[in-house]
C-alpha cells in the first residue's frame, strides 16, 4: 500500500533538474528528449558526438571506470585523454569534469587544481568527494565561475555535501538513480547524472524511466 502511495509522495514538491545521461547505445527518443545533454568518458566521446548530435556532452574524467577495473591512472595519463576527449566533443562540450581520483580525499583535490592550468579556457566542473574540504571547493568555483561535481562513494556523503553546498555555486551530482534521490536532488542541486535510465537490461525495461524523468526534468511541462 505505501508503494502504491509513494509516486504521489513524489510528484509533491518535486523540483526541476538539468538531467544528464550517461553514454549508452540506444538512448531512447523520450530519455533523449528529457536529457540536458550526455556525460561521456574520453573512450565514449566520438560516437557520442555521432549518435547524440544535438545533445550537449558533459566529459568525464576517466576515473570511475579505471578504478571499477581496478586500474591505477596517472595524472599525466588521465589529463592526456581529457585533452584529446575534448579535442573530440569540438562544439558539443558543455564543460569537463576536473581531472580526481575516487577515494583520493585532499590528494584527489590536489589533482583537480593541478589540472586547471592545463584545461584553460574550457568550462569545468570540480569534483568534491569525501576528505575534500568542501567550503575550499565552494570558495574557488565561486572565483573562477566553476561549478561543482558532488562524487563519493555513498549517497549520504553526496546529500551532506551538497547541503553544504547549498547552492552557493552551480552543483551536479554524479550517479544518481533512484526517484527518492531524484527527489532530494530536486531541492538540493542543479543537475544530475546516470547511466541507469539508458541501460538495456531486461530489468531496466521494466521500470517507467521516462515518466519518472518527467517529474525531474527542465524540459518537463
Amino acid at each position: 500500500m505505501a508503494q502504491q502511495r509513494l509516486p504521489g509522495l513524489l510528484e509533491a514538491g518535486a523540483g526541476r533538474l538539468r538531467i544528464f545521461s550517461g553514454y549508452s547505445f540506444s538512448i531512447s527518443k523520450e530519455i533523449q528528449r528529457l536529457s540536458s545533454g550526455i556525460v561521456s568518458g574520453p573512450r565514449w566521446v566520438k560516437q557520442s558526438v555521432k549518435e547524440y548530435s544535438d545533445l550537449p556532452i558533459i566529459l568525464d574524467n576517466g576515473a570511475f571506470p579505471a578504478w571499477m577495473r581496478g586500474e591505477p591512472l596517472s595524472f599525466a595519463d588521465q589529463l592526456q585523454s581529457v585533452i584529446e576527449g575534448a579535442a573530440l566533443a569540438g562544439p558539443l562540450l558543455e564543460s569537463i569534469i576536473a581531472p580526481d581520483i575516487v577515494g583520493g580525499g585532499p590528494a584527489s583535490w590536489k589533482r583537480t587544481v593541478e589540472s586547471m592550468r592545463y584545461l584553460e579556457g574550457h568550462a569545468l566542473l570540480l569534483p568534491v568527494q569525501e576528505g575534500v574540504d568542501i567550503e575550499e571547493a565552494v570558495a574557488l568555483a565561486k572565483e573562477t565561475g566553476f561549478g561543482l561535481f558532488v562524487g563519493g562513494a555513498s549517497m549520504a556523503w553526496k546529500v551532506r555535501a551538497t547541503k553544504q553546498i547549498a547552492k552557493r555555486v552551480y552543483t551536479h551530482v554524479g550517479r544518481v538513480s533512484r526517484d527518492g534521490h531524484l527527489w532530494t536532488f530536486s531541492q538540493l542541486a542543479d543537475a544530475v547524472d546516470s547511466t541507469t535510465w539508458t541501460r538495456a537490461q531486461n530489468w531496466n525495461k521494466t521500470v517507467n524511466w521516462p515518466q519518472i524523468l518527467r517529474r525531474y526534468s527542465e524540459f518537463s511541462t
